[in-house]
């Protein structure tokens, strides 16, 4: 069966012909990352109908939104980067993108008053990524 598996890279059987290097490798896989987070960016733009809880005075926090489907789900905003917020849609749960359609929503939908953000208090959070990691920022 070893003759007969695909060679994906290329499309065709595999015949014995080198494999390719690991660079190569790499470079579809953060490719093929980018353009899913591309995709959940885009989609994130009619994403949210309402957003129903809000935190007070503060772009980032705990969310309660209700999406495009009418299901409500919560966002746990923690800043504008990958792997730094929380969603309960099941989407976040197995893509390991550290971000979904909601997140990049909300985050569209909150841009204006983000720019005036300063931190007052200290947080604690988690960052999801390969490693669930505690996070501590201070003011």
């Amino acid at each position: 069966m070893r003759g007969a598996a695909c060679c994906a890279w290329r499309g065709r059987p595999f015949s014995g012909e080198r494999a390719p290097r690991r660079p190569f490798l790499l470079f579809c896989l953060i490719m093929l990352f980018e353009q899913q987070i591309s995709e959940r960016r885009e989609r994130g733009k009619s994403a949210i109908a309402r957003i129903l809880k809000r935190p007070d005075d503060q772009p980032f926090g705990d969310y309660q939104i209700q999406s495009s489907s009418g299901k409500s789900y919560r966002v746990a905003l923690r800043g504008s980067g990958l792997f730094e917020s929380f969603c309960s849609c099941p989407d976040f749960a197995v893509n390991t993108l550290g971000t979904c359609k909601h997140i990049e929503g909300l985050l569209l939908k909150i841009r204006p008053r983000r720019a005036a953000f300063h931190r007052h208090r200290a947080s604690l959070s988690l960052q999801y990524g390969e490693r669930i990691q505690v996070r501590l920022r201070l003011p």
